[in-house]
């Protein structure tokens, strides 16, 4: 089993016909509505859960489909569908459809490993065409457009950079974007989504080096000396190359090694377990 497909429903946990080979390919088919990407460690542990389902509340309120939901009766039933996956570690999106907010649905993947080059020599960004509304809302509306834009981008990039009109980075398609420059951490704070993982960089960061939630500007770049990307399922992620714009000396820099060790220790120190007996 590549990838497990469930629905949710207050009286019921039903599998659901899932013909795709991942997470994301099975995510262009999902009913529109708000969603939120987590990973597991130790096969059914999590970091900041209930942040990740405050955030789907939130989304879902500002998009004017107010949930709430039933917590306790969600972390069960992930569990018994954690059970079922049999994944070491898993990769899980849950969505809400606006048509019908009392179902959660529910994709799993075995969690993909990352190329060890990735965190021992840094990853490619690159600036897409990317528009969003309503940044601080994580809905899947956007699902089908972001594939294509990633279909599209230059070979070797890893992911993708959103910018604003004076050329400001706002934050990566999947990910959360920080540049040190001139001794401060920059990332930036308006019209982004704040993702999970950024809420933990920024904790790590506080007693690291002083932190500005001000973008930097592609121009920026070339005074950069370090840039790194942050998501849930990836943790920190080295960029050493954005654009054709070499990010200090090209390779993953001092501050971002000691923030991702940091970000390691962090989680392992805050793992809880999904659901347990009572």
């Amino acid at each position: 089993m590549s990838v497990l497909c469930a629905h949710i429903t207050p009286d019921d946990i039903k599998r659901m016909p899932c013909r795709a080979e991942t997470l994301a390919e099975a995510a262009l088919s999902e009913p529109e509505g708000v969603y939120t990407v987590a990973r597991t460690y130790h096969r059914d542990q999590m970091v900041l859960f209930d942040a990740h389902l405050d955030r789907l509340e939130d989304s879902a309120r500002r998009g004017g489909t107010p949930i709430e939901l039933n917590r306790e009766r969600l972390r069960q039933a992930l569990k018994g569908l954690l059970d079922a996956a049999g994944f070491a570690d898993t990769r899980l999106r849950l969505t809400v459809p606006s048509a019908t907010p009392q179902i959660v649905a529910v994709i799993m993947e075995r969690l993909p490993v990352l190329p060890e080059a990735y965190l021992l020599h840094g990853v490619k960004m690159v600036s897409v065409r990317f528009a969003r509304s309503h940044p601080r809302i994580k809905s899947n509306r956007l699902e089908s457009l972001r594939a294509q834009v990633r279909s599209q981008m230059a070979e070797g990039a890893y992911e993708g950079l959103i910018t604003g009109p004076r050329g400001e980075i706002l934050e990566g398609l999947s990910s959360n974007f920080y540049a040190i420059l001139e001794g401060e951490m920059r990332t930036a704070d308006e019209n982004v989504l704040h993702g999970i993982s950024r809420k933990i960089v920024l904790e790590i960061a506080e007693h690291r080096v002083p932190v500005d939630l001000h973008p930097v500007t592609i121009a920026d770049l070339l005074n950069a000396s370090e840039a790194f990307m942050s998501s849930s399922s990836r943790g920190i992620l080295p960029v050493v190359t954005v654009n054709e714009t070499t990010i200090g000396s090209g390779k993953p820099g001092t501050m971002t090694r000691e923030l991702i060790r940091a970000y390691d220790e962090w989680v392992e120190d805050h793992l809880e377990p999904l659901w347990q007996e009572k």
